[in-house]
């Protein structure tokens, strides 16, 4: 059994571990690999590496470092990265729905983000190449999971080889190609709440040229009242080799995405109410409608013996239409990105040893349009402009590391990131100024089609202009060592850096303008210092994941009342930075063949396993004193058994278990405002082909319907109730509650 880990305790393992990298024995056979494998260095005269190839090049870095096959998920629902996911170690997933709305953590990331998540402090790519909204963390909507083979997951400062500037890490999505996907591939997938989603490929290799195309849709009524979803999506990529040393792909997606928006009901009710939509989703048109196109280019020239130099480009357009409530009124943003990137990498001997160096630069650019409406028709048509805003960003980034190869099976790792980043919002004024229209006397939920009794916001005549500006420069320090053939130990040192969100700093400008009376430092970049051992490896029967880390924070971006005295309701917040906060933990993943040949030859019992052990807390916070963050649960995992029959047949349960989460940062409001933990079985079964040509799939969720909080926005503290009476205590905090029982089934076609 896994035992917590106590305060001291990842440091004592940090120096066992440490004693290995240096001591461990070396065996004769152990050169598998060493000569073939480069560890940072992009292979020459390839496109993208092969999932098995980057498996194991990830499995000589220094860091938190994961390859997952998404390729190979043909045998349950694939809705979300939730779906995908849910066995990477350090990673926390909560998704409300079957849609692409949820918390998507890192090492404790996206704690303060209020509303639907945004995946802050994570970068996504594509082959290298930034996905888009730069500035707005990880848009998953942006993401086809079907359009991938594998996903790269960087945990923590790990992703600064992208040169990403975000501390919970980065995921970097590998494109199937015509190299990689050749012939017709079909899936199809229909559940409860009526649910479905269909995919299309192709892909196709000629003698230079090669192309992929996936079209994918998919739509659900959801769980609850007003939680329909759906999306469709069209990527693809033609790759060209234009001579020996030469190759240039180029990619164009296209999309969009439809969800309603149910409103959080209060926990002490969701057991009664948990597929009700909410008094205010029940008549307004709640929901989030996102379109977007994105073009990009990579290509690579071979130099010399051993050199590569990689020139890639993106760009990316995208519309937000969004009524997240009546009070907020209608937003309608418009979102343009584009940027240019230069990477090089080569194999030489310096002084003697064999050494990869890996050095890059990109750029990117952001304008945004940010337009806010009165809303007219119970939230489906705009009414009078209240809100004009203008965003730009400009983000510099350089990085580069180097790979020693100080004997046949330690390396050492040196990597340097520098970052320069700006943001600016201007504000202009509404002119004539628009009145805000309240709820008159709490009946607006009986009157929705009159529309001066709709409540509506109002034009302020707050400046929320911003204009500033960041820069750091970021080091890392690593070693890898083989002490067995296929097992390796690692250990790291790094800096990562995070700077606000234009959210963050147009929330603090505008409290700072309303209550003059009032301290709002300037809002600055969270850092942070990561040390991190760990081992990993495997064998025929048994294959181990395993990391400790400790994150020691500065300035962590979190969220307080903007006016705690004034008005203890707490119904606006603003970003804030805590002095020092702590994130450390263990993350475990593994997987084992219990008992080869149990009913004949071939037959087996599989078993994986994944578990997070999260200690988040402040140090001695001026608001919060020493106490544990929230939303993130301090214990989780998931446990998948199965059977699995030469035949093609498998079965077996699967368990997630998610321990209790605070709500409040200042830990008030007792156990009332604590989610309790839950554990949620599972069932899936099958059959395929051995020929693998075709599968048929069964998978049940929540077989026990058990009811359960999925996502909530964290609180600064219990909040007083808004309503009479005067003075009382919020009773109970506002939650989404997760899907009850569900089954899916699914057919995958491989032509």
């Amino acid at each position: 059994m896994l035992r917590p880990v106590r305060r001291s305790g990842p440091f004592s393992v940090l120096s066992a571990l440490s004693v290995l990298l240096c001591v461990a024995p070396v065996h004769a056979d152990q050169r598998t690999y060493i000569d073939e494998i480069l560890v940072i260095a992009d292979p020459r005269g390839s496109d993208v590496p092969g999932f098995g190839e980057q498996f194991e090049r990830f499995l000589r870095r220094p860091g938190a470092e994961t390859v997952v096959d998404l390729g190979g998920v043909t045998n349950r629902r694939l809705a979300n990265l939730e779906d995908a996911l849910e066995m990477t170690p350090g990673i926390f997933t909560a998704a409300p729905n079957q849609g692409s709305q949820g918390l998507f953590s890192i090492r404790g990331s996206d704690i303060a983000t209020a509303g639907p998540r945004n995946g802050r402090g994570i970068r996504a790519f594509i082959d290298g190449v930034p996905v888009g909204r730069t500035e707005a963390g990880l848009t998953t909507a942006l993401i086809d999971l079907q359009a991938a083979q594998y996903v790269e997951v960087y945990r923590g400062p790990n992703s600064l080889r992208f040169g990403a500037i975000a501390s919970g890490g980065a995921l970097n999505f590998v494109s199937k190609t015509g190299r990689n996907f050749m012939g017709t591939g079909v899936q199809a997938q229909v559940g409860s709440f009526d649910f479905w989603r269909s995919t299309v490929e192709q892909g196709w290799q000629g003698d230079s040229l090669d192309a992929y195309v996936n079209a994918s849709g998919s739509s659900t009524n959801g769980f609850r009242g007003q939680s329909q979803s759906g999306f469709g999506r069209v990527n693809a990529n033609i790759g060209w080799q234009v001579n020996e040393s030469m190759f240039s792909r180029s990619y164009v997606s296209v999309g969009f995405t439809r969800q309603e928006l149910a409103d959080a009901l209060p926990l002490n009710e969701i057991r009664e109410r948990r597929r009700e939509a909410g008094p205010i989703a029940s008549i307004y048109d709640q929901d989030i409608n996102f379109d977007y196109l994105r073009l990009a280019n990579r290509t690579s020239f071979d130099v010399g013996e051993s050199g590569q130099l990689q020139v890639d480009a993106y760009f990316l357009a995208t519309r937000l239409d969004h009524l997240p409530s009546p009070f907020a009124g209608l937003i309608d943003n418009t979102w343009l990105e584009g940027g240019a990137g230069v990477r090089w990498t080569d194999s030489r001997v310096i002084l003697g040893l064999p050494v990869e160096v890996v050095s890059g630069l990109r750029v990117n650019y952001t304008d945004g349009d940010f337009q806010r409406y009165q809303h007219r028709d119970a939230g489906r048509t705009k009414g009078p402009l209240v809100s004009d805003q203008v965003f730009e960003a400009l983000l510099v980034e350089s990085y580069g590391e180097t790979a020693w190869l100080l004997t046949e099976n330690l390396r050492v790792f040196l990597g340097l990131q520098a970052v320069y980043t700006t943001r600016k919002l201007q504000d202009f004024p509404i002119d004539p100024p628009v009145e805000f229209i309240p709820p008159i006397g709490g009946i607006f939920g009986f009157f929705p089609f009159l529309d001066r009794w709709q409540p509506n916001p109002g034009s302020s005549l707050v400046d929320q202009s911003y204009d500033r500006s960041f820069r750091r420069v970021n080091p890392k320090l690593g070693l890898n060592r083989q002490f067995s053939p296929g097992w390796f130990v690692f250990a790291s040192i790094a800096q990562s850096y995070e700077v606000p969100t234009g959210a963050d700093l147009a929330d603090r400008a505008s409290a700072a303008a309303r209550l003059p009376d009032q301290d709002f430092p300037e809002l600055r970049a969270q850092s942070a210092w990561t040390a991190e051992v760990g081992i990993r490896g495997g064998g025929e029967r048994v294959s181990l994941d395993l990391t400790l880390y400790h994150m020691a924070l500065r300035n962590e971006i979190l969220t307080r009342c903007d006016d705690p005295v004034g008005n203890p309701g707490c119904p606006t917040t603003v970003a804030f930075n805590a002095d020092r906060t702590l994130h450390q933990g263990l993350e475990f993943g593994g997987s084992a063949t219990l008992l080869p040949d149990l009913l004949g030859t071939g037959s087996s019992l599989e078993l994986d396993l994944v578990y997070n052990l999260s200690r988040f807390r402040f140090l001695n916070d001026e608001f919060f004193g020493s106490r544990r963050l929230p939303v993130i649960p301090r214990h989780a995992g998931q446990a998948v058994a199965r059977f699995e029959h030469p035949s093609g047949f498998y079965f077996g349960p699967d368990y997630r278990y998610i321990g209790s989460r605070a709500v409040t940062y200042d830990g008030s409001g007792g156990s009332a405002f604590v989610v309790p933990a839950v554990g949620l079985w599972g069932l899936r079964s099958g059959w395929r082909q051995p020929a693998g040509t075709w599968e048929v799939f069964v998978q049940a969720t929540n077989l026990t319907d058990k009811v359960f909080v999925s996502t909530f926005n964290a609180l600064p503290t219990q909040p007083f109730v808004t309503q009479p009476p005067p003075g009382s205590l919020l009773a109970s905090p506002s939650v989404r509650p997760g899907e009850g029982r569900a089954w899916y089934f699914g057919v995958n076609l491989r032509l």
